[in-house]
């Protein structure tokens, strides 16, 4: 082959297409190696207790379940409610077609590390595509690629939320803006472009949809700027806008009355800082820096040494540029069409960016202000609570500016030579990261034991038994609680039985918390369902006297009948000894806890039930001094006391250290139980927290202590 015959063929779209392609293939694979690839390896899936373990477990759930119109629900997740396998982020286009060929897969198989390679591939590809169309050479795109395909935005989110990896997306987006002046496109091929854009969004993960919407208006309102005809982009508009809604409603996204907002809209937001702030040790070269809310990682942007350099090379061709005279005779001639076009690039990132950092605006660990706005708009955004994601479009044009910047003002060869040195700085920088995140995974998969008592194998052997039922609320931000939904959705997954409720992005929360309250009545009632498996936080008592209940690792678990080689407990049975004078903080899990306490944090435990109760066995003949170091009163109204169910009085606590006195006569024996019972209490919506809206917060406790009352 002669040397034009090669250049022909490398300098053509499909020869970048591919070779870029490959090039993330390749990166990925440095990156991850192949065992991800291995449809039957879900160990790593399913033990790293994160939202990998999620999305996993929802295309499981999916897959078991029996088909439904709309063809995206399934029954056995939130039994008896139906949920969309979109909730569960377990990318519902790979999900429904790998449901459809379900009868011809193995038991074990997940789809996550073919999607992780493909989001590369194209990454790779679309980005070489784009700097061809922009640069105009070969050897410069395919070096440029590289910058795309190592993205800290896509690979940050490729094995945290994967569907959010499909960055490629975006890049189409770019890619269709930037070559629409190349040759007319006729109305039916626009509509194709941004409606087969939308729905790709909807099948991968509804977030790309307002970018894909953001960048269709910044294409259509060019367009009428040009010709002033309104009438085509209303019609690509509304084609754009209602057939995605037709596959959403297809694939069950509107079935249930699940609230679409979410608490967490002033959280997630991205800081000033995001370009240059690498999270989770990204850069070799620099630090972290201190950020006000840990959260703030769903606005990560970190562009990369490489890029960050490249901006500094940028500002200064740019300021060169300024005092170049051809250049500026040459500006005018087509100054109207680029400053239009550089207006409204301006206006479009300007509107991302706002996005992105929310009604909260942060510079490092600082807040520089927020701003209200009406509820309706602030409910409205907050359907994408996650804001900070926004960031991701201004940043993907910052790197595509700083590459096309170079090209334009340098020779070609000087341009390569620039853009080579800056890839080399990129890859020193992040490229020790990169190749670690593999390692990560998989220590993070072996960090945690599965449910290992032979006590949840009885229970699968019995027949009867085909439900988990969640008396308790444990989808909070705890990890740990998290867990729990997963540890069981994993043992009746094995064992062909449902789920009451589980972790997802949606739920009808307001249907499955009136169902657990009917569920509780009937049971106090004594008409417990005989198929179900009741699991609870704590040793409920009330329960003990209508239900078997059994320990089975750290689960309380009821059975209305009583479960062969297993042995029902009594609350006796859960007592710990306390020994008199030790100080108990709460800011981890207390064995002296039992019903109505939150997972622990740092500052203590919430009360977040109507009752709450502290138990152990204590050695004592003396009256008792309970102290009890108080973080937060959330509630303006007296607490009432019980001691061992009788009535002790009304404490009106205060923040700080408080003490209770209980007489000798109220604990005649070891047995000591505390019970504080809230008349007024407050939601974590009315405290701005993202936490289930059924729990009732009265208290925040840091520690307790008792004591003898010595005479």
């Amino acid at each position: 082959m002669n040397m034009e015959k090669f250049k022909e063929i490398t300098s053509t779209k499909r020869f970048i297409f591919i070779f870029c392609g490959i090039l993330g293939a390749l990166a990925y694979i440095a990156i991850y190696g192949v065992a991800f690839l291995n449809f039957t390896n879900t160990e790593w899936l399913i033990h790293t207790w994160s939202d990998l373990t999620q999305h996993y477990l929802g295309w499981n759930f999916f897959r078991n379940s029996d088909w439904h119109f709309p063809i995206g629900l399934m029954d056995n997740i939130t039994y008896p409610f139906r949920e969309s396998v979109l909730f569960t982020d377990s990318i519902p286009l790979f999900a429904v077609i790998f449901k459809l060929l379900s009868p011809i897969l193995p038991e074990n198989f997940q789809y996550f590390g073919l999607f992780g390679i493909i989001c590369f591939f194209l990454q790779g590809a679309v980005a070489g595509l784009l700097l061809k169309r922009l640069c105009d050479n070969t050897a410069y795109s395919i070096i440029g690629s590289i910058f795309f395909i190592l993205s800290t935005t896509m690979i940050f989110r490729m094995y945290l939320h994967t569907a959010l990896a499909a960055h490629f997306i975006i890049l189409l987006c770019i890619y269709f803006c930037v070559t629409k002046d190349d040759s007319p496109r006729s109305l039916k091929t626009n509509i194709f472009i941004w409606g087969g854009l939308a729905v790709l969004a909807c099948v991968i993960h509804i977030y790309f949809v307002p970018m894909v919407l953001g960048f269709m208006a910044f294409y259509l309102l060019d367009d009428y700027l040009n010709d002033k005809n309104i009438v085509r982009p209303l019609i690509i508009t509304a084609c754009s806008i209602i057939v995605p809604l037709l596959v959403l409603t297809v694939l069950g996204a509107f079935y249930n009355s699940a609230d679409p907002t979410i608490i967490g809209l002033r959280i997630f937001g991205a800081n000033l800082l995001t370009f240059f702030h690498p999270i989770r040790g990204a850069s070799a070269f620099l630090g972290e820096i201190p950020m006000v809310h840990q959260a703030q990682f769903e606005g990560s942007a970190y562009l990369g040494l490489g890029i960050i350099i490249g901006l500094l090379v940028m500002l200064a061709l740019f300021i060169k540029r300024r005092f170049q005279t051809k250049k500026q005779k040459k500006k005018k001639k087509f100054g109207k069409l680029i400053f239009r076009r550089r207006v409204l690039i301006s206006v479009f990132v300007a509107i991302f960016t706002i996005l992105a950092i929310s009604p909260v605006v942060r510079f490092a660990d600082t807040v520089l202000f927020e701003y209200s706005l009406p509820r309706f708009i602030e409910d409205a955004w907050g359907i994408f609570r996650a804001t900070g994601r926004f960031i991701w479009i201004p940043a993907y044009l910052l790197i595509l500016a700083v590459i096309w910047k170079i090209k334009s003002e340098l020779k070609i060869n000087h341009a390569i030579a620039v853009l080579a040195v800056l890839l080399v700085v990129q890859i020193a920088d992040l490229g020790g990261h990169y190749l670690n995140l593999r390692h990560g995974i998989i220590e993070n998969s072996e960090q945690r034991v599965p449910l290992a008592s032979s006590g949840w194998e009885y229970l699968a052997q019995d027949e009867n038994l085909h439900h988990f039922f969640f008396f308790d609320n444990w989808i909070t931000d705890n990890r740990e609680d998290r867990a729990s939904y997963y540890e069981i959705g994993i043992i009746a997954l094995r064992n062909g039985m449902t789920t009451s409720d589980f972790y997802m992005a949606r739920r009808d929360e307001l249907a499955i918390i009136e169902h657990r309250r009917a569920e509780r009545a009937r049971i106090l009632r004594g008409e417990a369902r005989g198929d179900m498996v009741y699991l609870f936080r704590d040793f409920e008592r009330a329960m003990s006297n209508v239900l078997y209940l059994y320990e089975i690792d750290h689960f309380v678990v009821g059975t209305k009948n009583p479960i062969e080689s297993l042995t029902a407990m009594d609350f006796q049975d859960l007592l710990r000894t306390y020994s008199l004078g030790d100080e108990i903080a709460l800011t981890r899990r207390s064995p002296f806890q039992f019903q109505g306490w939150s997972p622990p944090d740092s500052i203590g435990t919430f009360t977040d039930r109507r009752e709450a109760v502290l138990a152990m066995n204590i050695d004592s003949e003396n009256d008792l001094i309970l102290f009890m170091d108080i973080f937060a009163m959330l509630t303006d109204a007296p607490v009432e006391i019980y001691i061992n169910d009788a009535w002790l009085g009304r404490a009106d606590f205060q923040i700080g250290v408080n003490s209770i006195r209980i007489p000798k006569e109220f604990h005649p024996d070891e047995k000591l139980e505390i019970k504080f019972r809230f008349t007024s209490f407050i939601s974590p919506r009315e405290m701005g927290l993202h936490a289930p809206e059924n729990l009732e917060y009265g208290l925040v406790v840091r520690a307790f202590v008792i004591v003898e009352d010595m005479p």
